[in-house]
């Protein structure tokens, strides 16, 4: 009882982590987009949420953007992922420090970020707004990332046009690590759509490297 508590009441240093995340930490050392597929509740945004705030924690400075297909839908699923694997001692710190983190339930995080004490930076946008905003960005940490976390840049939860990945990923570009790999994109979402434009260009021609019973 006392562990599932711990889980609950700080799933950054306590929560449970599934197998098959160790599979995604593997291709995030080596690749600078993943592609994170998987059905309904299988943990894809656990996942991205947990490896969000560890690079934003463990990085001084780190930009990271984090889209979802709406506003609305960024509030309630994105924006109270993140929140829950903050540690505790960041849910709440507001003016005059050079941090703020303010978060409500039913308006998200105020302003669509946050700044922790290290200065890294969350923004939450989504592809409703002007694909215009997010040109001349730069995001993804500086220099390579701490043990155990990786150099994100963009998160897109559901799935996105082809043509905002495409731009978000020459965001990606000048904050790349030592060995050359642009800041990582990470895509969760679950095929509903079937072989839409951005499922075909990542699918198209792959091979199966490994197969497992689920």
């Amino acid at each position: 009882e006392a562990a599932i508590e711990r889980e609950r009441e700080d799933p950054f240093n306590y929560g449970t982590e599934l197998p098959q995340w160790k599979m995604v930490d593997e291709q995030l050392e080596t690749h600078s987009l993943v592609l994170l597929l998987g059905g309904n509740r299988s943990s894809k945004t656990n996942l991205a949420a947990k490896r969000v705030v560890q690079t934003l924690v463990a990085n001084p400075g780190t930009v990271i953007w984090c889209f979802c297909a709406n506003s609305a839908n960024s509030i309630q699923n994105q924006q109270s992922a993140v929140f829950d694997y903050l540690p505790p001692e960041y849910k709440n710190i507001g003016p005059p420090r050079v941090a703020s983190v303010r978060y409500s339930v039913k308006n998200g995080f105020t302003n669509s970020t946050f700044i922790l004490p290290n200065r890294s930076q969350c923004v939450f946008r989504n592809w409703s707004q002007n694909p215009e905003s997010i040109e001349g960005g730069e995001v993804g940490t500086i220099g390579d990332p701490a043990p155990g976390t990786h150099n994100i840049g963009i998160w897109w939860d559901e799935e996105a046009p082809l043509s905002w990945v495409t731009t978000g990923l020459f965001r990606c570009l000048t904050r790349a690590s030592s060995n050359g790999i642009a800041a990582r994109t990470l895509l969760t979402f679950t095929t509903v759509s079937g072989w839409t434009q951005t499922v075909s260009a990542y699918l198209s021609g792959a091979r199966t490297l490994i197969e497992k019973d689920a």
